[in-house]
């Protein structure tokens, strides 16, 4: 399976983003258990391109680093574009990079905390999907749905969460088509232009149900709720208020489930502080 990273050095809260992305690197190196290699496919600014290579530096994974301009050529036209807007349109515009017909979606705040592999992550053809509420960010499905051209009323049906997520290469190559008539890596710089707060998985989700194509490749709802499965960990640190109560031990218990846990850059907790509190449960280091 090919995984997807995009990743800067600098600016927002990245400025602790490559130990983050070294975390990552070194538990996935661990828990990595299928009998083909994983490719980790890092997407990176032209400037950060050595210092990434040089830093992730692999045992067991395949870590293939290239740069934004290679998805999206135009990039440098739109400076105002923030950075969760490029990590969002380089997952959608990564499908072009990949192999088979899923890739996995992850940032560089992700820690693996079980063994992993392709037939844990697809089940029976269809990819292992977490699902939330449409009305926890209304916005991003409101803006996603303008940019489709769709209507999109406040629903009840669930809607993709956040990464990791694994995406579908035939729903992105539609997607990227029905975004511009040309196709290729303009359709996503239109999309970087656009106003609003879209997502990538507002997006995703929203083109896959009308064609009917989501149902064919995510399981929905019902089945990761009947049959125990997640990809993110309930033990997850999204602030900084948690960290004294936080017990990622758990997220490691046998009957835990999730492959990832989440540790949110935008706690400003240092990398290496988090790694003390994960070191237990993952031999060697990554620094």
């Amino acid at each position: 399976m090919d995984a997807v990273l995009p990743l800067r050095l600098s600016g927002g809260y990245q400025e602790h983003d490559l130990e983050r992305a070294r975390m990552l690197l070194h538990s996935l190196e661990h828990f990595w258990c299928g009998p083909e290699a994983l490719r980790l496919i890092v997407i990176a600014p032209e400037g950060d391109v050595e210092a990434v290579r040089a830093a992730l530096v692999p045992r067991h994974v395949r870590v293939v680093v290239v740069r934004e301009g290679l998805l999206l050529p135009g990039l440098g036209a739109v400076p105002e574009v923030g950075g969760w807007f490029r990590q969002m349109a380089l997952k959608l515009a990564a499908h072009v990079l990949v192999e088979g017909t899923f890739f996995l979606t992850l940032d560089a705040d992700l820690v693996c905390i079980r063994p992993v592999s392709t037939d844990r992550l697809v089940r029976e053809g269809r990819a292992l999907t977490d699902w939330e509420s449409r009305n926890l960010h209304r916005p991003w499905w409101a803006a996603s749905a303008a940019a489709l051209g769709v209507e999109e009323a406040a629903e009840r049906r669930p809607g993709m969460a956040v990464t990791p997520e694994l995406l579908a290469t035939e729903v992105l190559r539609r997607l990227q088509r029905a975004l511009c008539a040309e196709g290729g890596p303009e359709a996503w710089m239109r999309l970087l232009r656009r106003p609003g707060l879209w997502s990538e998985y507002s997006l995703y989700t929203l083109f896959a149900e009308r064609q009917g194509l989501l149902e064919r490749h995510h399981h929905d709802l019902a089945w990761m709720r009947a049959h125990g499965q997640a990809l993110r960990a309930r033990q997850s640190l999204w602030s900084a208020a948690q960290l004294q109560d936080w017990q990622p031990e758990d997220a490691f218990a046998p009957e835990a489930v999730g492959f990832f846990m989440v540790c949110q850059s935008s706690t400003r907790i240092p990398p290496r502080e988090i790694w003390e509190r994960l070191a237990p449960f993952i031999p060697g280091s990554p620094f």
